[in-house]
């Protein structure tokens, strides 16, 4: 005769052995995400310099030209002096350096928004890498569920199988 199988009680499932992988893994996501917040930060800044800079050695070159057409036009009047002359000699110069170090302040604000460009291009790139890490761990986890829920229907239906066995292999009386 069968020896019947008695119908187990429900037990919580076991609890995924990589939960602590997942958990590290949405951490470094969301780290590489402020990450990234703090480099596009840092780029704008360097944005906002770059034309501030730009700006700055545009209106110095405009000033520069309007002066240099009020002197022409006072040269054509015939309203300067030698001395007028000379002294706008050493303007040009003087406006010369100026530009001089407008530009290479422009240079550098360039060279820095490119660096945190570069900066905020690496930090998206690991973020993708992170999210794409973090994702695989999800995926397993959420194979491994399905898979321990067949496992567990797989025993339900054969208990259920057993217990069919049992009940008509059983003498009616």
């Amino acid at each position: 005769m069968l020896a019947c199988a008695k119908v187990k009680p429900t037990v919580r499932p076991p609890k995924y052995p990589l939960e602590l992988v997942v958990d590290v893994r949405k951490r470094r996501v969301d780290e590489a995400s402020r990450d990234l917040a703090k480099a596009a930060r840092g780029r704008e800044a360097a944005e906002n310099r770059r034309v501030v800079t730009q700006k700055r050695n545009d209106a110095h070159g405009a000033a520069a030209e309007r002066v240099r057409c009020a002197e022409e036009d006072a040269l054509v009047r015939g309203k300067l002096s030698v001395a007028d002359l000379s002294r706008a000699g050493s303007w040009e110069a003087r406006v010369a350096q100026e530009r001089g170090a407008l530009a290479g302040e422009l240079s550098k604000a360039l060279a820095n928004e490119a660096g945190a460009r570069a900066e905020e291009r690496q930090a998206q790139e690991k973020l993708e890498s992170r999210m794409g890490e973090s994702q695989l761990a999800v995926n397993h986890r959420a194979r491994w569920r399905e898979g321990l829920q067949r496992r567990t229907e797989a025993n339900e239906e054969e208990a259920a199988s057993e217990a069919w066995r049992c009940r008509t292999s059983k003498p009616r009386s």
